[in-house]
């Protein structure tokens, strides 16, 4: 029965106990156009990945060496590398004429400490790390170093879990391919992974060799522009000289938050680097751990003389390990400077007029007089300095006064200010959340929407929280009336899909300007079989659980979705795309919206040998507060289906599945709302998994267990609480097939 359950989880629903891959960490992050790239992708899950999918164009990747399991660093396992090390330290001592030896040329104290390999025995497979690559092509004294790196205490833990399995891709880059970023998610008969970044640059692009955590250490280089790529380990430094000639300005930058925005069990939830350049005689000539309030740092250097100069890259508290990847990008600054502008972005719905502040107007007295509704682009010009703006308003009338500035690029921190006449403040805000900015952990653009008391003047005042101002504190004020809107991201952004069954995502509802309406999501131009259930966000809702159910068919690679939300506003109907995203988790505790490129999905399973499964009624289920009611779902018969277990995936509060009975031709399911689930007139969806329990047996001093064996899900059914009296109204007849009440 066992096997038998086992084939029915895997052929018919498409999956077991095993979930999608997903991967920590791409290394090296990115290659040069033109070239072709070895990648080691660390992740987990990633047994039986087959395939690589890269969203964006010139890029291709093919799996080169599958994953296999993590091996554990065990007593043979460590002395096997300790094997390495001295087999590799002979051959180079052999190369040394005997007349020339000393010493320093042997690594006998480790030789003493390792037991020969038996004659029988078969050299064990290594470990994939950054230290164990290529060791036949280090020198002696490398060797040495590497040796005491690797078997210092400190740096014998296993593998992080989430980043202990490794996947070995080709990367293809066209000679043509634009620079930039790009997406590389794996695939495989589970589905597929989470997308990471991949960088394609124009500049020569080098590994990182190690050691090279000491000063002196080199890295030569023979153009001033390039790319290094690293990792830093624990307690890691890595440096690197190049030649540099007098007059050149140089741009060096890391790029390691822009490739793993976010890690769920790191703080402050990022790889903090930290630049460090050296000139020839070895002086600290300039220094940087962030670039305003972006972490990832950046200098602009002039070189005052010709010589080799020194990078150093760690991180700040010196941590590390394999996900630490980092991209050092080394080349000649923009001529007259870099911009220091705000990025550019469009007028808030492209019909806003637009002006550009006037100084002076650091107060009530000397306030610039604007007219609504307006777009202003501002700048706070010095520390101290505020912006004063004058307007015209009428009782009653509803007047917002947003800042962008840190989501422009910018590093001012503002504060706003709504006052009277006289100076009185009707409102102000210093920090507004903005749902949709998940790269930036502090939300420090301003927000305000008031009511005004009466006719006449006001003023909005804009300044630093911390008084501090200068050419990079710009900003974009708009003064306007309520400008209702919203918009849309859906995670995760990589859909696995059982064939012929549906997968599970999340529609977030961004709103604005105090928009609270439904907003109806569909599938736009999707491929044949794809549909979508429970695409409504009801009125009130920041966010809603739906579904997207592939064909029975599965499609030979991963299909691009476009999902988009409709609703109705001051009697027009607008339409957003949903953003893909990836709902990710900072510091074990702090969660961010990542955009993606798109929004993929993939069909896993064995296709035609679905049963249909399906509600006997799409719903809305209407389930009376305090009570309960009973749905049916279709299914066909089969022994197996009495050992099918059902629960209800992130219900809202006070939701429950109280039973279920099987019945002929499918199951009957009953549904409670409790004394603490939302009033009568919520509205949502339920998302229900099916799943098996596979009990072992003790034996061999180990306890039984039980084992979950997932099964896919249900289409999103929808449902609403109402109060009994309504429930009693709305009750079918009892001879209604699919409903029993």
């Amino acid at each position: 029965m066992l096997s038998a359950l086992l084939l029915w989880a895997s052929a018919c629903w498409g999956q077991a106990d095993i979930r999608s891959p997903h991967v920590g960490y791409l290394y090296p992050a990115g290659g040069q156009r033109g070239g072709t790239v070895r990648v080691i992708v660390g992740g987990q899950f990633l047994r039986g990945v087959n395939a690589a999918h890269v969203s964006g164009a010139g890029v291709r990747a093919s799996v080169a060496r599958p994953s296999g399991p993590p091996t554990p660093l065990n007593k043979d396992l460590l002395e096997e590398v300790a094997r390495h090390f001295s087999e590799a330290a002979e051959k180079r001592v052999a190369e040394i004429p005997e007349d020339q030896r000393g010493p320093a040329h042997t690594l006998g104290v480790l030789r003493r400490r390792v037991p020969p390999r038996a004659p029988d025995a078969k050299p064990l497979n290594l470990p994939d790390h950054p230290l164990l690559r290529d060791l036949d092509s280090k020198t002696l004294p490398e060797l040495v170093e590497l040796a005491r790196w690797f078997f210092s205490p400190r740096n014998l833990q296993p593998p992080q879990r989430a980043i202990a399995e490794t996947v070995l891709l080709e990367v293809r880059i066209d000679a043509n391919a634009v620079p930039g970023g790009r997406e590389i998610r794996l695939a495989g008969p589970m589905g597929l992974s989470n997308p990471l970044r991949f960088e394609v640059g124009a500049a020569p692009e080098l590994l990182e060799s190690e050691p090279n955590d000491r000063p002196g250490s080199r890295q030569q280089t023979a153009e001033s522009a390039f790319v290094l790529n690293g990792q830093v380990l624990a307690g890691d430094v890595d440096r690197v000289r190049f030649a540099a000639r007098q007059g050149e300005r140089l741009k060096i930058e890391v790029h390691a938050r822009r490739l793993m925005p976010y890690l769920a069990d790191a703080v402050p939830g990022w790889f903090q680097a930290v630049l460090a350049l050296r000139d020839p005689k070895g002086t600290e000539v300039a220094f940087c751990d962030d670039n305003g309030f972006d972490p990832d740092p950046r200098l602009l250097y002039e070189v005052p003389s010709d010589g080799e100069y020194e990078i150093e890259v760690r991180d700040a508290l010196y941590r590390g390990r394999e996900d630490f990847v980092y991209r050092l990008v080394v080349a000649e600054a923009a001529p007259g400077g870099e911009p220091l502008g705000l990025t550019p972005m469009a007028p808030w719905g492209g019909e806003l007029p637009e002006c550009v502040e006037a100084e002076p107007n650091d107060g009530l007295e000397r306030a610039q007089s604007v007219r609504l509704p307006v777009c202003v682009s501002g700048r706070i010009e010095r520390a101290g300095d505020v912006d004063v703006y004058r307007f015209d308003g009428r009782a009653g009338e509803t007047v917002v006064a947003e800042v962008s500035a840190r989501r422009l690029g910018s590093e001012l921190d503002s504060l706003v200010r709504l006052m009277d006449g006289a100076g009185k403040i009707i409102a102000w805000n210093d920090d507004s959340p903005d749902p949709g900015a998940g790269l930036i952990t502090h939300h420090a653009d301003s927000y305000v929407r008031a009511e005004l008391p009466a006719d006449g003047p006001y003023f909005v005042r804009v300044s630093d929280v911390q008084q501090h101002g200068g050419e990079r504190y710009g900003y974009r004020l708009r003064l306007s009336g309520p400008r209702p809107d919203f918009a849309l991201r859906v995670t995760p952004s990589s859909l696995s899909i059982p064939a012929g069954r549906s997968a599970a995502a999340t529609v977030h509802a961004i709103r604005k300007d105090g928009f609270d309406g439904e907003i109806e999501v569909s599938l736009a131009d999707a491929p044949a079989g794809y549909a979508l259930a429970g695409g409504r966000v009801p009125a009130g809702l920041d966010s809603i659980r739906i579904t997207v159910s592939a064909p029975k068919q599965p499609f030979g690679r991963p299909v691009s979705l476009r999902l988009q939300g409709t609703a109705a506003i001051a009697g027009q109907m607008v339409i957003h795309e949903a953003v893909p995203a990836e709902d990710m988790m900072q510091a074990f505790a702090y969660r961010h919206l990542v955009p993606s490129m798109e929004l993929l999905a993939t069909t896993t399973g064995l296709g035609g040998r679905v049963p249909t499964v399906s509600w006997a009624d799409a719903g809305p289920v209407r389930v009376p507060a305090g009570g309960s009611v009973q749905v049916r779902v279709n299914s066909p018969a089969g022994p197996l289906l009495s050992m099918v277990r059902l629960s209800l995936s992130e219900p809202p509060a006070g939701i429950a599945l109280d039973g279920v009975e099987p019945v002929p031709g499918g199951l009957l399911l009953t549904l409670s709302a409790g004394s603490d689930s939302p009033p009568a007139g919520y509205v949502d969806n339920l998302i229900v998994e099916l799943y098996a329990e596979l009990e072992t047996k003790a034996q061999g001093g180990k306890p039984a267990t039980t084992r979950r064996v997932a099964a896919g899900v249900l289409p999103a059914l929808p449902f609403e609480i109402v109060a009994q009296a309504e429930a009693a109204d709305r009750a079918p007849r009892a001879s209604r097939a699919g409903w029993r009440r």
